[in-house]
């Protein structure tokens, strides 16, 4: 069974959709019975709850979207305990509406993970984050400038281990819509 229950809030200034979320297909959990030979992976339910929200503010807009997955007993098994991805952005337009910017800075933090490896069997992953900023901006609805900079802190951090995630790096591009 899948079950998903929610509600909603808007207004001029905040948007925000909190969900309650419940399902019983093929979730792994880890039992941690403090001995390697009897610690073992089942397969049961994975509830939690999921939160999307935007606040606007003059020129200011918070975005957010994160999730809370938990168990009674076990310790989740290939699914992060918490994510969040969360941005504060200022927004505007500029050039007598010709230029429509968004540029800010966003966060994210992924929570403890428990994976399975060949070499160690199952393996926690510690939590991570990075912080990186972005800009982009439309012109005249027609082209996207966009520039990058992640992993602003040049945070070392695995989500699966024995594979790091990049560094510090930059992105830069520019899209054209030639037909439209």
């Amino acid at each position: 069974a899948l079950i998903e229950l929610g509600t909603r809030y808007q207004n001029e200034f905040v948007f925000a959709d909190l969900k309650y979320f419940y399902n019983e297909y093929n979730y792994g959990f880890y039992i941690d019975t403090g001995l390697d030979i009897n610690d073992y992976i089942r397969f049961g339910y994975l509830n939690g709850l999921g939160l999307n929200l935007k606040f606007n503010y003059w020129k200011l807009l918070l975005e957010s979207n994160s999730s809370y997955s938990f168990s009674v007993d076990d310790k989740l098994f290939g699914v992060p305990d918490f994510q969040t991805q969360t941005g504060l952005y200022y927004t505007s337009k500029l050039f007598n509406d010709n230029l429509d910017l968004k540029t800010g800075f966003v966060f994210y933090y992924t929570g403890t993970n428990n994976v399975f490896t060949r070499e160690h069997g199952v393996t926690e992953v510690p939590s991570s984050y990075k912080l990186d900023f972005t800009l982009a901006g439309e012109i005249q609805k027609t082209a996207i400038v966009y520039f990058l900079f992640q992993n602003l802190l040049g945070n070392d951090y695995y989500i699966t281990p024995y594979y790091p995630m990049p560094g510090r790096n930059i992105r830069f591009g520019f899209a054209w819509e030639l037909f439209n």
